[in-house]
Protein backbone atom coordinates (compact mmCIF):
# COMPACT_ATOMS: atom_id res chain seq x y z
CA UNK A 1 0.00 0.00 0.00
CA UNK A 2 1.56 3.29 -1.09
CA UNK A 3 2.33 6.09 1.33
CA UNK A 4 0.40 8.58 -0.79
CA UNK A 5 -2.68 6.36 -0.60
CA UNK A 6 -2.42 6.16 3.21
CA UNK A 7 -2.09 9.92 3.61
CA UNK A 8 -4.92 10.69 1.21
CA UNK A 9 -7.10 8.09 2.94
CA UNK A 10 -6.48 9.71 6.33
CA UNK A 11 -7.52 13.10 4.98
CA UNK A 12 -10.62 11.72 3.23
CA UNK A 13 -11.77 9.74 6.28
CA UNK A 14 -11.38 12.78 8.54
CA UNK A 15 -13.06 15.00 5.96
CA UNK A 16 -16.07 12.67 5.82
CA UNK A 17 -16.23 12.48 9.62
CA UNK A 18 -16.08 16.25 9.95
CA UNK A 19 -18.74 16.75 7.30
CA UNK A 20 -21.10 14.37 9.08
CA UNK A 21 -20.18 16.09 12.35
CA UNK A 22 -21.01 19.45 10.76
CA UNK A 23 -24.42 18.16 9.66
CA UNK A 24 -25.12 16.91 13.19
CA UNK A 25 -24.22 20.26 14.75
CA UNK A 26 -27.05 22.59 15.68
CA UNK A 27 -27.05 26.10 17.14
CA UNK A 28 -29.92 27.69 19.00
CA UNK A 29 -30.16 31.16 20.48
CA UNK A 30 -32.17 31.52 23.66
CA UNK A 31 -34.16 34.65 24.50
CA UNK A 32 -31.43 35.88 26.82
CA UNK A 33 -28.87 35.65 24.00
CA UNK A 34 -27.17 32.51 25.34
CA UNK A 35 -25.90 30.17 22.63
CA UNK A 36 -26.85 26.52 22.90
CA UNK A 37 -24.73 24.31 20.66
CA UNK A 38 -25.17 20.58 20.19
CA UNK A 39 -22.98 18.20 18.22
CA UNK A 40 -22.13 14.52 18.04
CA UNK A 41 -19.42 13.77 20.61
CA UNK A 42 -19.21 10.25 19.14
CA UNK A 43 -17.98 11.57 15.79
CA UNK A 44 -15.71 14.03 17.60
CA UNK A 45 -13.98 11.28 19.59
CA UNK A 46 -13.91 8.99 16.56
CA UNK A 47 -11.96 11.66 14.64
CA UNK A 48 -9.53 11.83 17.55
CA UNK A 49 -8.95 8.07 17.66
CA UNK A 50 -8.47 7.82 13.88
CA UNK A 51 -5.81 10.54 13.95
CA UNK A 52 -4.23 9.19 17.12
CA UNK A 53 -3.92 5.72 15.61
CA UNK A 54 -2.03 6.79 12.50
CA UNK A 55 0.25 9.32 14.16
CA UNK A 56 1.16 7.32 17.27
CA UNK A 57 1.75 3.95 15.62
CA UNK A 58 4.42 5.01 13.16
CA UNK A 59 8.09 5.93 13.16
CA UNK A 60 7.90 7.81 9.86
CA UNK A 61 9.65 11.10 9.35
CA UNK A 62 13.17 12.39 8.99
CA UNK A 63 13.61 13.42 12.64
CA UNK A 64 11.93 10.46 14.34
CA UNK A 65 15.09 8.36 14.37
CA UNK A 66 17.04 11.29 15.85
CA UNK A 67 14.57 11.59 18.72
CA UNK A 68 14.62 7.84 19.26
CA UNK A 69 18.40 7.53 19.31
CA UNK A 70 18.82 10.55 21.55
CA UNK A 71 16.32 9.32 24.12
CA UNK A 72 17.49 5.69 23.91
CA UNK A 73 21.22 6.33 24.17
CA UNK A 74 21.26 9.04 26.83
CA UNK A 75 20.70 7.47 30.25
CA UNK A 76 21.20 10.56 32.43
CA UNK A 77 19.09 13.68 32.76
CA UNK A 78 22.11 15.83 31.87
CA UNK A 79 22.75 13.78 28.76
CA UNK A 80 19.17 14.11 27.50
CA UNK A 81 19.22 17.80 28.40
CA UNK A 82 22.33 18.32 26.27
CA UNK A 83 20.81 16.23 23.47
CA UNK A 84 17.81 18.59 23.39
CA UNK A 85 20.01 21.71 23.59
CA UNK A 86 18.81 22.58 27.06
CA UNK A 87 15.02 22.41 26.60
CA UNK A 88 14.34 21.32 30.18
CA UNK A 89 10.79 19.96 30.12
CA UNK A 90 11.38 17.85 27.03
CA UNK A 91 14.60 16.50 28.57
CA UNK A 92 12.84 15.70 31.86
CA UNK A 93 9.92 14.03 30.03
CA UNK A 94 12.36 11.89 28.04
CA UNK A 95 14.41 10.93 31.10
CA UNK A 96 11.39 10.14 33.28
CA UNK A 97 9.72 8.21 30.46
CA UNK A 98 12.78 6.01 30.01
CA UNK A 99 12.90 5.36 33.74
CA UNK A 100 9.25 4.26 33.72
CA UNK A 101 8.93 2.46 30.37
CA UNK A 102 12.55 1.74 29.38
CA UNK A 103 11.43 2.11 25.76
CA UNK A 104 12.11 5.24 23.71
CA UNK A 105 9.32 4.36 21.29
CA UNK A 106 6.80 4.43 24.15
CA UNK A 107 8.17 7.77 25.35
CA UNK A 108 7.65 9.26 21.89
CA UNK A 109 4.22 7.62 21.75
CA UNK A 110 3.26 9.42 24.98
CA UNK A 111 4.39 12.76 23.57
CA UNK A 112 2.39 12.33 20.37
CA UNK A 113 -0.72 11.15 22.24
CA UNK A 114 -0.63 13.97 24.80
CA UNK A 115 -0.15 16.56 22.04
CA UNK A 116 -3.17 15.32 20.09
CA UNK A 117 -5.20 15.04 23.29
CA UNK A 118 -4.45 18.68 24.15
CA UNK A 119 -5.37 19.81 20.63
CA UNK A 120 -8.76 18.08 20.80
CA UNK A 121 -9.28 19.21 24.39
CA UNK A 122 -8.80 22.77 23.11
CA UNK A 123 -11.42 22.20 20.42
CA UNK A 124 -13.87 20.91 23.00
CA UNK A 125 -13.28 23.77 25.44
CA UNK A 126 -13.86 26.29 22.63
CA UNK A 127 -16.86 24.42 21.19
CA UNK A 128 -19.13 27.43 21.70
CA UNK A 129 -16.66 29.72 19.94
CA UNK A 130 -15.44 27.75 16.94
CA UNK A 131 -16.71 25.54 14.15
CA UNK A 132 -15.22 22.25 15.38
CA UNK A 133 -15.45 20.30 12.07
CA UNK A 134 -13.51 23.01 10.23
CA UNK A 135 -10.97 23.26 13.07
CA UNK A 136 -10.27 19.51 12.91
CA UNK A 137 -9.89 19.58 9.12
CA UNK A 138 -7.60 22.63 9.31
CA UNK A 139 -5.42 20.87 11.88
CA UNK A 140 -5.12 17.76 9.71
CA UNK A 141 -4.09 19.73 6.64
CA UNK A 142 -1.66 22.09 8.39
CA UNK A 143 0.00 20.31 11.33
CA UNK A 144 -0.97 16.66 11.52
CA UNK A 145 1.58 15.17 9.12
CA UNK A 146 4.40 17.30 10.55
CA UNK A 147 3.48 15.97 14.00
CA UNK A 148 4.66 12.50 12.94
CA UNK A 149 8.30 13.55 13.24
CA UNK A 150 8.56 17.19 14.49
CA UNK A 151 7.67 15.92 17.93
CA UNK A 152 8.92 18.55 20.37
CA UNK A 153 7.71 21.64 18.50
CA UNK A 154 4.31 20.03 17.85
CA UNK A 155 3.99 19.12 21.54
CA UNK A 156 4.87 22.71 22.49
CA UNK A 157 2.30 24.01 20.01
CA UNK A 158 -0.37 21.78 21.57
CA UNK A 159 0.37 23.33 24.97
CA UNK A 160 0.04 26.78 23.37
CA UNK A 161 -3.34 25.88 21.92
CA UNK A 162 -4.56 24.81 25.35
CA UNK A 163 -3.09 27.95 26.90
CA UNK A 164 -4.98 30.08 24.40
CA UNK A 165 -8.25 28.32 25.26
CA UNK A 166 -7.66 29.19 28.92
CA UNK A 167 -6.92 32.79 27.92
CA UNK A 168 -10.23 33.03 26.06
CA UNK A 169 -12.05 31.73 29.14
CA UNK A 170 -10.33 34.35 31.32
CA UNK A 171 -7.92 32.06 33.20
CA UNK A 172 -4.89 34.27 32.58
CA UNK A 173 -2.62 32.76 35.25
CA UNK A 174 -3.30 29.18 34.15
CA UNK A 175 -2.78 30.27 30.56
CA UNK A 176 0.59 31.80 31.44
CA UNK A 177 1.61 28.55 33.18
CA UNK A 178 0.94 26.48 30.05
CA UNK A 179 2.83 28.96 27.87
CA UNK A 180 5.82 28.52 30.21
CA UNK A 181 5.51 24.75 29.85
CA UNK A 182 5.51 25.20 26.07
CA UNK A 183 8.82 27.08 26.26
CA UNK A 184 10.21 24.22 28.34
CA UNK A 185 9.36 21.88 25.47
CA UNK A 186 10.66 24.06 22.64
CA UNK A 187 12.39 27.41 23.07
CA UNK A 188 10.81 28.85 19.92
CA UNK A 189 7.54 29.02 21.90
CA UNK A 190 8.85 32.27 23.36
CA UNK A 191 7.21 34.04 20.40
CA UNK A 192 3.81 32.81 21.59
CA UNK A 193 4.25 33.94 25.18
CA UNK A 194 5.33 37.37 23.90
CA UNK A 195 2.14 37.50 21.82
CA UNK A 196 0.19 36.38 24.89
CA UNK A 197 1.70 39.25 26.91
CA UNK A 198 0.83 41.63 24.10
CA UNK A 199 -2.78 40.44 24.38
CA UNK A 200 -2.78 41.22 28.12
CA UNK A 201 -1.35 44.68 27.50
CA UNK A 202 -3.86 45.57 24.80
CA UNK A 203 -6.84 43.88 26.46
CA UNK A 204 -6.85 44.75 30.15
CA UNK A 205 -9.62 43.29 32.34
CA UNK A 206 -11.89 42.74 29.40
CA UNK A 207 -11.46 46.27 28.03
CA UNK A 208 -9.61 47.00 24.81
CA UNK A 209 -7.13 49.88 24.73
CA UNK A 210 -7.94 51.27 21.28
CA UNK A 211 -4.96 53.65 21.26
CA UNK A 212 -2.48 50.82 21.87
CA UNK A 213 -4.33 48.59 19.42
CA UNK A 214 -4.10 51.21 16.65
CA UNK A 215 -0.40 51.68 17.40
CA UNK A 216 0.16 47.94 17.07
CA UNK A 217 -1.71 47.85 13.76
CA UNK A 218 0.43 50.69 12.39
CA UNK A 219 3.65 48.95 13.51
CA UNK A 220 2.66 45.60 12.03
CA UNK A 221 1.50 47.27 8.83
CA UNK A 222 4.86 49.02 8.61
CA UNK A 223 6.73 45.72 8.98
CA UNK A 224 4.63 44.07 6.29
CA UNK A 225 5.00 46.98 3.88
CA UNK A 226 8.74 47.26 4.57
CA UNK A 227 9.21 43.53 3.88
CA UNK A 228 7.08 43.82 0.76
CA UNK A 229 9.40 46.51 -0.60
CA UNK A 230 12.17 43.90 -0.85
CA UNK A 231 9.99 41.77 -3.10
CA UNK A 232 9.52 44.76 -5.41
CA UNK A 233 13.29 45.28 -5.44
CA UNK A 234 13.82 41.61 -6.31
CA UNK A 235 11.36 41.97 -9.17
CA UNK A 236 13.32 44.92 -10.52
CA UNK A 237 16.62 43.07 -10.18
CA UNK A 238 15.51 39.93 -11.99
CA UNK A 239 12.98 41.38 -14.45
CA UNK A 240 14.62 44.66 -15.50
CA UNK A 241 18.04 44.26 -17.19
CA UNK A 242 19.23 47.66 -15.96
CA UNK A 243 19.05 46.45 -12.36
CA UNK A 244 20.49 42.93 -12.89
CA UNK A 245 23.96 43.89 -11.65
CA UNK A 246 22.51 44.27 -8.12
CA UNK A 247 21.49 40.59 -7.92
CA UNK A 248 24.69 39.77 -6.04
CA UNK A 249 23.41 41.72 -3.02
CA UNK A 250 20.29 39.60 -2.58
CA UNK A 251 20.01 36.68 -0.21
CA UNK A 252 18.53 33.40 -1.34
CA UNK A 253 15.13 32.69 0.18
CA UNK A 254 12.49 30.03 -0.08
CA UNK A 255 9.33 31.49 -1.60
CA UNK A 256 7.26 28.73 0.02
CA UNK A 257 8.22 29.94 3.49
CA UNK A 258 7.83 33.65 3.08
CA UNK A 259 7.63 36.50 0.61
CA UNK A 260 4.70 37.18 -1.64
CA UNK A 261 3.44 33.66 -0.93
CA UNK A 262 2.51 34.82 2.59
CA UNK A 263 -0.10 37.16 1.11
CA UNK A 264 -1.85 34.07 -0.18
CA UNK A 265 -1.40 32.28 3.16
CA UNK A 266 -2.85 35.14 5.22
CA UNK A 267 -5.54 36.22 2.78
CA UNK A 268 -8.37 34.22 4.48
CA UNK A 269 -7.54 35.48 8.03
CA UNK A 270 -7.46 39.07 6.77
CA UNK A 271 -10.85 38.65 5.10
CA UNK A 272 -12.16 37.03 8.29
CA UNK A 273 -10.92 39.97 10.37
CA UNK A 274 -12.60 42.38 7.96
CA UNK A 275 -15.91 40.56 8.46
CA UNK A 276 -15.54 40.37 12.24
CA UNK A 277 -14.70 44.06 12.69
CA UNK A 278 -16.83 45.68 10.00
CA UNK A 279 -19.79 43.33 9.54
CA UNK A 280 -20.12 41.77 12.98
CA UNK A 281 -21.40 44.18 15.62
CA UNK A 282 -20.74 42.03 18.69
CA UNK A 283 -17.46 42.87 20.44
CA UNK A 284 -15.63 39.87 21.87
CA UNK A 285 -12.15 39.34 23.31
CA UNK A 286 -11.72 36.46 20.88
CA UNK A 287 -12.06 38.93 18.03
CA UNK A 288 -9.25 41.14 19.35
CA UNK A 289 -7.03 38.18 20.18
CA UNK A 290 -7.55 37.08 16.56
CA UNK A 291 -6.36 40.47 15.34
CA UNK A 292 -3.25 40.41 17.53
CA UNK A 293 -2.17 36.86 16.68
CA UNK A 294 -2.88 37.33 12.97
CA UNK A 295 -0.99 40.62 12.80
CA UNK A 296 2.04 39.32 14.68
CA UNK A 297 2.03 36.03 12.77
CA UNK A 298 1.83 37.79 9.40
CA UNK A 299 4.62 40.19 10.38
CA UNK A 300 6.93 37.38 11.53
CA UNK A 301 6.16 35.39 8.38
CA UNK A 302 7.27 38.34 6.27
CA UNK A 303 10.43 38.80 8.33
CA UNK A 304 11.15 35.05 8.04
CA UNK A 305 11.65 35.57 4.31
CA UNK A 306 14.82 37.50 5.17
CA UNK A 307 15.68 35.53 8.34
CA UNK A 308 15.21 31.81 7.52
CA UNK A 309 15.86 30.94 11.19
CA UNK A 310 12.26 32.04 11.84
CA UNK A 311 10.78 29.68 9.25
CA UNK A 312 9.37 27.11 11.70
CA UNK A 313 7.64 29.78 13.73
CA UNK A 314 4.67 29.01 11.48
CA UNK A 315 3.90 26.17 13.91
CA UNK A 316 3.15 28.62 16.71
CA UNK A 317 0.97 30.85 14.54
CA UNK A 318 -0.99 27.99 13.00
CA UNK A 319 -3.47 28.99 15.70
CA UNK A 320 -4.51 31.77 13.32
CA UNK A 321 -5.85 29.21 10.86
CA UNK A 322 -6.92 26.39 13.16
CA UNK A 323 -8.71 28.43 15.85
CA UNK A 324 -9.44 31.88 14.38
CA UNK A 325 -10.87 30.99 10.96
CA UNK A 326 -13.26 28.46 12.57
CA UNK A 327 -14.23 31.23 14.99
CA UNK A 328 -15.20 33.50 12.09
CA UNK A 329 -17.21 30.67 10.51
CA UNK A 330 -18.96 30.07 13.83
CA UNK A 331 -19.90 33.77 14.05
CA UNK A 332 -21.38 33.62 10.55
CA UNK A 333 -23.27 30.45 11.50
CA UNK A 334 -24.74 32.16 14.58
CA UNK A 335 -25.72 35.17 12.48
CA UNK A 336 -27.40 32.90 9.93
CA UNK A 337 -29.75 31.69 12.69
CA UNK A 338 -31.02 35.26 13.00
CA UNK A 339 -30.61 36.27 9.35
CA UNK A 340 -31.29 33.23 7.12
CA UNK A 341 -29.86 35.04 4.08
CA UNK A 342 -26.37 34.61 5.58
CA UNK A 343 -26.57 30.87 5.03
CA UNK A 344 -25.34 31.52 1.49
CA UNK A 345 -22.30 33.36 2.88
CA UNK A 346 -21.77 30.53 5.34
CA UNK A 347 -21.84 27.82 2.66
CA UNK A 348 -19.53 29.76 0.35
CA UNK A 349 -17.06 30.56 3.15
CA UNK A 350 -16.84 26.97 4.34
CA UNK A 351 -16.41 25.66 0.79
CA UNK A 352 -13.68 28.24 0.11
CA UNK A 353 -11.80 27.37 3.30
CA UNK A 354 -12.00 23.62 2.65
CA UNK A 355 -10.47 24.17 -0.80
CA UNK A 356 -7.89 26.56 0.71
CA UNK A 357 -6.79 24.05 3.37
CA UNK A 358 -6.76 21.19 0.87
CA UNK A 359 -4.55 23.23 -1.47
CA UNK A 360 -2.12 24.01 1.34
CA UNK A 361 -1.97 20.30 2.19
CA UNK A 362 -1.27 19.54 -1.47
CA UNK A 363 1.67 21.97 -1.46
CA UNK A 364 3.01 20.48 1.78
CA UNK A 365 2.85 16.85 0.70
CA UNK A 366 4.22 17.70 -2.72
CA UNK A 367 7.41 18.80 -0.98
CA UNK A 368 7.57 16.20 1.79
CA UNK A 369 6.94 13.28 -0.58
CA UNK A 370 9.52 14.43 -3.11
CA UNK A 371 12.48 11.97 -3.16
CA UNK A 372 14.71 14.77 -4.44
CA UNK A 373 13.91 16.87 -1.34
CA UNK A 374 14.50 15.77 2.26
CA UNK A 375 12.08 12.80 2.02
CA UNK A 376 10.63 13.83 5.39
CA UNK A 377 7.49 11.70 4.99
CA UNK A 378 8.35 9.65 1.93
CA UNK A 379 7.50 6.34 3.60
CA UNK A 380 4.80 5.50 6.12
CA UNK A 381 5.60 2.51 8.29
CA UNK A 382 3.15 1.08 10.80
CA UNK A 383 4.59 -0.44 13.94
CA UNK A 384 3.59 -1.17 17.53
CA UNK A 385 5.76 0.89 19.92
CA UNK A 386 5.01 -1.32 22.91
CA UNK A 387 6.66 -4.42 21.48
Amino acid sequence: MSTQFIYISIVLVVFILTQVLSLSTSIRLKEDGIIKKEFSTTLFYLSFFVLCFFVCFTDSGADYINYYQGIENETTLTGVWNMEDGEPLFAFWSYLGMKIFNNAHVVIFSMKAVALLLIFRTFYILRLYIDIPLAIFAYVTLLYFDSMYLISIHLATAFEFYAFALLVLGYNKKSFFFYILAIGLHFSSVVSILTYMLCLILVNRGKVCLYKMRTLIVCMGGIILFSSSFFFIEYLVFAVPAFSRYAIYLFDADSNNGGIFQYFIYFPPIIALYYLFFKEKKKTLYKYYSLIFTGVGFSIAMIAYHLPILTRVYFHYSIVFILFLPYAINRIKISSVIVPQKKILLSFSKMFLVIYFAFRLFLTLQTKLDPMHTSELLYYRFFIPFS
